[in-house]
């Protein structure tokens, strides 16, 4: 599914910079963690800066923290001060601290005024104020059967408030999400605040929140699991041939610490917290806020590459900034309209083009993928996204958000 939007993180707008040019500017709107690490080794407090916003990046939460916190108190500019405290509510958000995430924002909003969709990503916390964070009993270990929808998604059954419900397995959603029925029919409490979420068919769609006291996926057990409720019109498709009545987002597999899809024996399983197969690899994945980016080497555009990480896309695009990056991208490239589709809707960007081909090393695998889309919009802080078609290939995939790694299985 199309992930939801975060846009405290997007889009900075910064009005101070390096003597020597943009850079610490231009790799926060980015979210270049590679250059912010570059930049943190010099000296003074914009170089401390780059280091505390690397760190969240890195998800290194605990260092993180405090560090955002001395820059949003440093003696910089004012949007930079601003820039720490957005970075700061991404951080507070994915560990649940959604009063202490929309206070930030509003620091930073005095500092340096929000834009609209900051302002939105404001709404959208400041609704969960008042909610304890998730929490997860102790030692989580599960394998669950996964079967394949008719779009080639993962579903996995589950129990919610002890009601079983079949559940969509997306990195892709920044928060677990059910329809307005179903939240209904599992009996999770309903909050009376609203707000609004992005979606790739439009800006906004108006949303309601529910809290889930209980949420067992096998052995592993879940508390107070904050789900978006949806109309359920916006998560039903081809004139109601296609449905989906409840997703896992990105917030329930960090905080069980790995997720692996597995296929062997002619079954396909999900695997989570100690039940997944440890990750040896360097690290390659960042989060921003509460989506997975995947950092992965590209000999088709000659550099790094930052890949938002969705399990619930079926196929891989890059935005037009890759190109921008990477003129080489365009050599073979051919004009063809290409449809994404996510709640509420699709949308087609007739302005897009195809690569046949995009070779990627993912730890120690090199794969190239065929028809990657090369969309005509922007995205400031990443060059694409990776799907099912870079996740699926040999025996699957493990998420280790501990380390900090996605690695495929051979």
């Amino acid at each position: 599914m199309k992930r939801l939007t975060t846009a405290w993180l997007l889009a900075l707008s910064l009005a101070s910079a390096w003597a020597d040019g943009a850079g610490l500017q231009q790799a926060l709107v980015a979210n270049d963690v590679l250059r912010l690490e570059q930049l943190a080794r010099r000296p003074g407090e914009q170089g401390a800066l780059a280091r505390a916003v690397a760190l969240s990046l890195r998800h290194r939460d605990a260092e993180a923290r405090p560090a955002l916190e001395r820059m949003a108190a440093a003696r910089l500019p004012a949007a930079e001060r601003a820039a720490a405290l957005q970075e700061l509510s991404a951080l507070l958000t994915r560990q649940g601290h959604y009063g202490a995430a929309a206070r930030a924002l509003d620091d930073a909003d005095r500092l340096h005024p929000l834009d609209a969709e900051a302002q939105q990503a404001r709404a959208f916390v400041a609704a969960l104020a008042e909610l304890p964070p998730m929490t997860v009993e102790p030692g989580p270990r599960a394998r669950l059967a996964i079967t394949r929808d008719a779009a080639g998604l993962a579903r996995v059954d589950a129990s919610a408030e002890g009601q079983a419900q079949q559940f969509v397995v997306d990195t892709g959603a920044a928060f677990s999400t059910v329809t307005e029925s179903t939240a209904r029919r599992l009996g999770l409490r309903l909050l009376d605040t609203e707000a609004s979420v992005g979606t790739v068919s439009r800006d906004a769609l108006r949303t309601r929140f529910a809290v889930g006291r209980e949420l067992a996926l096998g052995s592993a057990v879940l508390h107070d699991v904050v789900f978006i409720v949806l109309p359920d019109e916006a998560l039903s498709f081809a004139g109601g041939a296609y449905r989906i009545e409840a997703i896992l987002g990105l917030p329930v597999f960090l905080k069980l610490g790995r997720l692996g899809v597995e296929q062997g024996d002619g079954q396909e399983t999900l695997s989570l917290g100690s039940a997944a197969p440890e990750t040896r690899e360097p690290a390659n994945l960042m989060l921003s806020g509460v989506q997975p980016l995947l950092l992965a080497r590209s000999e088709t555009a000659g550099r790094t590459l930052r890949l938002f990480v969705d399990t619930g896309a079926k196929a891989t695009h890059l935005f037009a900034n890759a190109a921008q990056a990477s003129p080489q991208l365009l050599r073979q490239a051919r004009r063809q309209a290409h449809t994404l589709g996510g709640a509420g809707g699709s949308s087609t960007d007739d302005a897009a083009r195809n690569l046949p081909a995009l070779t990627l090393r993912v730890g120690t695998r090199r794969t190239t993928l065929a028809d990657v889309a090369l969309l005509s919009r922007v995205a400031p802080d990443r060059d694409g996204a990776v799907g099912q078609d870079l996740l699926r290939q040999g025996r699957g995939y493990v998420m280790d958000f501990e380390r900090m790694c996605l690695s495929l299985l051979p």
